[in-house]
């Protein structure tokens, strides 16, 4: 009946698009971080090391989702949004300074790394968002350059780097909200999820950073579990990764939705 309190509380993963790595791509660019990560799944943890969020209890009705793009180079991600929840997108990675001219890293979800530094002055990575993620980084080398700045993930920040050596993107997160353990958004530079060095995309549906020189980073996500007799169906516009009809785990449906915008309907 409409307005009835369906099931159990619902459990989610909401993760944004991660940040696109630095464009240019002669000198070392930083990499971007990962896509903001919220959870509220008992005994897991948001990003940026906060504790799982509380209960989400919703009645029959419809509820707004939309998937965040991961960023091309030098590109922020998108954020992610289930109803009243908003993870943000990551930050995009600082470019070089020659001869393109340098750009910032950017803050996010998680903050993108910086690029190589000829200052004196150690140029640091951008900041993550309380809840969501963290920053990423870079070390200034005297008398060298210095090697790109890794993305900063949701479960740690990027990690400094050597001379000429790409900064290590910082951790993501673990859920078993699936059923098995699965990291998810990491910054880049970081094998899991996000762009591997010295320089590969973020895997879609992670919301991982790009890698450093101008790569591509990670769509976002949703994941929610509800209860098994709850009834879930999705507009037009939205793809759910078993075609609408989640997977069964334990008691529980989990339903992957990884691209577009539209709508969940529970009833």
């Amino acid at each position: 009946a409409p307005g009835r309190v369906v099931g159990n509380d619902i459990k989610y993963l909401v993760i944004g698009g991660g940040g696109g790595g630095g464009a240019y791509v002669v000198y070392n660019s930083g990499a971007g971080g990962a896509g903001g990560y919220r959870s509220n799944v008992s005994g897991e943890s948001s990003g940026g090391g906060a504790a799982a969020e509380p209960s989400l209890v919703l009645l029959s009705g419809d509820y707004s989702l939309e998937i965040g793009a991961g960023g091309a180079s030098n590109t922020s991600g998108s954020p992610t949004t289930f109803h009243t929840i908003t993870s943000l997108g990551g930050g995009r990675g600082g470019q070089a300074d020659q001869p393109q001219g340098a750009s910032t890293a950017q803050s996010g979800g998680s903050g993108g790394g910086a690029a190589f530094s000829n200052n004196a002055t150690p140029v640091g990575g951008a900041s993550g968002t309380s809840g969501q993620g963290y920053g990423g980084t870079a070390l200034h080398v005297s008398g060298q350059y210095a090697g790109s700045g890794g993305g900063g993930g949701a479960g740690s920040a990027g990690l400094s780097n050597n001379a000429w050596s790409p900064g290590v993107g910082g951790s993501g997160v673990l859920s078993a909200i699936t059923g098995t353990s699965i990291e998810r958004a990491s910054g880049g530079n970081n094998n899991s999820g996000g762009g591997g060095a010295p320089g590969s995309p973020g895997t879609a549906n992670t919301g991982g950073g790009g890698g450093a020189t101008a790569q591509a980073a990670g769509s976002g996500v949703v994941i929610f579990k509800v209860s098994a007799q709850s009834n879930i169906s999705f507009s037009i516009g939205l793809t759910e990764a078993n075609g609408g009809s989640g997977q069964t785990v334990g008691d529980y449906k989990v339903y992957t939705v990884t691209a577009g915008t539209g709508t969940v309907t529970i009833s």
